[in-house]
């Protein structure tokens, strides 16, 4: 329960539960934290404690919890320029723009998740920037 309180408190302040595995204020967290993640994953973490975690919105897929944080920015760059491309020129977000390109690599790679590639085609994700299909 005293990591339980300290990850409360960090969602407090930072309002995410993604702590970096080397938190100086509490170094061991990060520790705890991919053991959580580790003993859910292995169906062994008890119901009660997957609802405590839960109640504070902890992420137990962090890429996941990233890749929908940039699903969202996309999103609300769509909205303001009714487009999902970025020129190779853009600054207006570099990393934004770097992770639109990696979406169609991983698409045409046949590396995107059945469920990525629906929340991308919800929003018109233009996958061919070339016009060739």
């Amino acid at each position: 329960m005293e990591k339980y309180d300290c990850l409360k408190a960090y969602k407090a302040k930072y309002n995410s539960t993604c702590v970096p595995g080397t938190w100086k204020e509490d170094p061991q967290m990060g520790n705890w934290i991919y053991g959580q993640r580790t003993i859910y994953k292995d169906g062994h973490l008890s119901k009660e404690r997957v609802a405590v975690l839960e109640s504070i919105g902890f992420m137990w897929d962090p890429n996941e919890s990233r890749w929908m944080g940039r699903y969202d920015c996309l999103k609300a760059y769509k909205a303001k320029h009714n487009s999902t491309w970025f020129s190779t020129s853009s600054k207006e977000d570099s990393q934004l723009c770097s992770w639109d390109h990696h979406q169609r690599k991983s698409y045409k790679r046949g590396n995107l998740s059945k469920e990525r590639i629906s929340c991308l085609k919800f929003i018109g994700f233009i996958w061919d920037i070339t016009g060739n299909g």
